[in-house]
């Protein structure tokens, strides 16, 4: 039976692969347990539009991407944390946040793969820098300020 692997299963098969395995063990096993699911021809040809157009977004960001270095390069996102006012920092911004700020400021679509934190996700407040990774020494380089936001003291 031929199936695509909806997790990486341990070796058998990674995630989004398709592979042929036994029926037995596609209806007994992965298939109940949600590790997989049978592969149908609408499901190939829904399969590989969505590889064609994964394939055209990288595309499209790697031929873009000197023009999306020098509008995000040198620029300024800001954040605000809850904290204490000793300045213990509750939370942190990770990749996540920075994609979406960078969607919303400059109408540009990464994935995680590109951010590169040179010490870790930020968790402490004041200012840092990230990098916008493109490969073929295409680095934008961002200014990350975050700011503390404490909750109101009853006195």
């Amino acid at each position: 039976m031929k199936v695509m692997f909806l997790q990486h299963v341990v070796h058998v098969g990674k995630k989004w692969e398709i592979k042929e395995v036994k029926d037995a063990y596609a209806r007994n096993f992965l298939i109940p347990k949600k590790m997989a699911r049978q592969v149908t021809p609408a499901l190939e040809k829904q399969l590989e539009a969505t590889k064609k157009q994964a394939e055209s977004n990288r595309r499209e960001i790697l031929s873009d991407a000197g023009k999306i270095v020098q509008k995000i390069d040198g620029q300024k996102l800001s954040f605000t944390l809850w904290g204490s006012p000793s300045g213990k920092v509750y939370g942190s911004i990770g990749e996540k946040d920075i994609i979406s700020e960078i969607k919303k400021h400059f109408q540009v679509q990464l994935s995680k793969k590109h951010i590169d934190f040179p010490s870790g996700h930020i968790k402490q407040f004041g200012e840092h820098f990230v990098y916008v990774n493109f490969g073929q020494n295409k680095i934008a380089k961002l200014l990350i300020s975050l700011t503390l936001r404490t909750w109101p003291t009853s006195g």
